[in-house]
């Protein structure tokens, strides 16, 4: 049977993850039956007709490392490669891998091609143990804890490999996401640097790190004059608040949002400045107006000034047929005098 045509079981309890590696598997032209725990696999495998066995490690009732012991203690089946998926993130994976005399261990998340490139190279080289001397305990001393392995030099070459492979692959994952990180960076300090409120990062100290054009056109001087300015405001992580800036003779309204930011990997404050000088001139013009705006109000001789609104409620509900002829009168800056009836 070609390689390519090979039988292989899949040992995975995560059904999502299991059905996504079949169907990788299948897409390069293998035969691939799913379990979904070690009780199940080695029922399957004691039945034949499989060529590769890649298991997972945790998984429940039988696991990975007990399911790989039961293959390579059998006499018709330790001719079978095991692939163990595991992270190789600690010790005792490693020594368990050894002991259970895994054939190969690939880390998870799985890069799919080293899968590939793994299954087709074992499927071509299987493993002959009967033509390999029987391995001897070896007794290892890892962290002050005494440990007994059992594994020959082809399964401790394996191990080998399989580390530097993981290494490899880590690194290479790593640049990627640095790349991806300080593509996100540059984006984010466009977006920044074009923004309209004035955006400025400080260091806890209160050193500033970046200011945008908004900002130096806001502050009107240079980072130190901003650095001081900012120091003068307070600007705490978490809080929004209107403060005040005094430009020459004008004094300018802002809100200020401060929120905890990384810039360049450090910890820093990004404080943002919206002006809202003319929304506070328009409430007070506002204000003016409705003060200004009034009328005479005549009863009974008396004669005061209110607001015009206060008299409008007052003869909302007034029915004029049964008015006594109540008068107002709206001033205007010639003294013209309108007659409301």
């Amino acid at each position: 049977m070609k390689p390519a045509n090979a039988h292989i079981l899949l040992v995975e309890d995560d059904v999502t993850q299991g059905l996504l590696t079949r169907r990788r598997l299948q897409g390069r032209g293998y035969q691939v039956t799913l379990a979904q725990d070690g009780h199940e696999a080695m029922n399957i495998v004691v039945r034949g007709q499989v060529q590769m066995v890649i298991s997972d490690i945790n998984m429940p009732a039988v696991d990975g490392y007990t399911l790989c012991t039961h293959i390579k203690s059998n006499p018709r089946l330790r001719h079978i490669p095991v692939i163990l998926l595991s992270t190789l993130s600690s010790t005792e994976h490693v020594l368990q891998g050894l002991n259970a005399q895994a054939d190969f261990f690939l880390a998870k998340p799985v890069n799919p091609q080293m899968l590939f490139d793994r299954v087709e190279q074992m499927l071509a080289n299987p493993p002959k143990p009967d033509e390999e001397p029987p391995a001897k305990p070896i007794e290892i001393v890892i962290d002050g804890i005494r440990h007994s392995v059992t594994a020959n030099r082809r399964q401790l070459l394996t191990l080998l490999v399989a580390t530097y492979d993981n290494v490899v692959a880590q690194n290479r994952e790593l640049g990627l996401a640095q790349q991806r990180l300080r593509a996100a960076e540059a984006n984010h300090r466009a977006l920044l640097r074009d923004s309209l409120d004035a955006l400025v990062v400080v260091e806890p100290s209160g050193a500033v790190r970046f200011v945008n054009p908004s900002a130096e056109r806001f502050f009107r001087g240079n980072a130190g004059h901003i650095q001081q300015a900012l120091a003068d405001l307070g600007p705490r992580a978490g809080e929004t608040r209107e403060v005040t800036l005094a430009q020459g003779e004008r004094t300018v309204f802002a809100q200020m949002r401060t929120c905890p930011t990384v810039w360049d990997g450090q910890p820093a404050l990004l404080v943002t400045l919206t002006d809202i000088s003319r929304a506070k001139e328009n409430e007070a013009r506002i204000r003016e107006l409705e003060g200004a705006t009034s009328v005479f109000r005549e009863t009974d001789g008396a004669v005061r000034l209110e607001s015009l609104t206060a008299c409008l409620n007052a003869t909302a509900g007034t029915d004029p047929a049964g008015s006594d002829g109540i008068q107002f009168s709206l001033l205007s800056g010639h003294d013209r005098e309108t007659q409301l009836r």
